[in-house]
């Protein structure tokens, strides 16, 4: 069995099936969020040109972007984000310690992250389960169904927890391709030194 460790075999450790699965369902949400972003700049151009021209923009506008392409922007992207470590990061805590230390203080605070939003998610999918048997909706006509949204949040809550997963799990087990710069260089060792 090859060494995972990019350093020991000269090319990059293969991805746990997890990890290619996440990334795959990350790649089809970040697409799903490209389209909602174009669809609500569309839908905003439409609304202003119709207030400006017509005297009377496009109806629940404000629903539309508040209600479905917001939150579906939001959240289907936060899986991706972490994958690709883009997101916010506050390392005055760790910025002093050695690489080991900051990696046991990363990988429990994404497991502590992950168990939050866990637990939002499953609260999500309550709300969306509540939004559909009270027959929620919004919008100047209430014609815009929450639930499905709601649905759509809670995926994407879920599909975050499942990368911060295959993340760590990539990290445990010293893969490169999660592990930070400082990581890099203190675990895996390197082929020209």
């Amino acid at each position: 069995m090859p060494d995972s460790r990019a350093g020991v075999t000269g090319r990059p450790p293969d991805k746990l099936l997890l990890t290619r699965v996440v990334e795959l369902a990350n790649r089809a949400a970040v697409t799903l969020c490209g389209l909602c972003i174009a669809l609500m700049g569309l839908h905003i151009v439409v609304d202003v040109a119709a207030r400006n021209g017509l005297g009377h923009g496009v109806e629940d506008t404000i629903a539309f972007v508040g209600y479905l392409w917001m939150p579906v922007i939001c959240f289907l992207a936060l899986g991706a984000v972490h994958l690709k470590r883009e997101h916010i990061y506050v390392s005055l805590m760790v910025d002093y310690a050695g690489p080991r230390t900051r990696r046991v203080v990363e990988i429990v605070s994404d497991l502590l992250v992950a168990g939050l939003m866990a637990w939002m998610a499953v609260l999500a999918f309550r709300a969306a389960d509540e939004a559909w048997a009270l027959d929620e909706r919004v919008g100047v006509n209430r014609w815009l169904m929450l639930w499905p949204v709601k649905v759509v949040v809670a995926l994407g809550m879920s599909l975050y927890v499942l990368s911060i997963v295959a993340t760590v799990v990539e990290r445990l087990l010293h893969r490169t391709r999660y592990a930070t710069e400082l990581e890099r260089h203190d675990v895996i060792p390197d082929p020209g030194a």
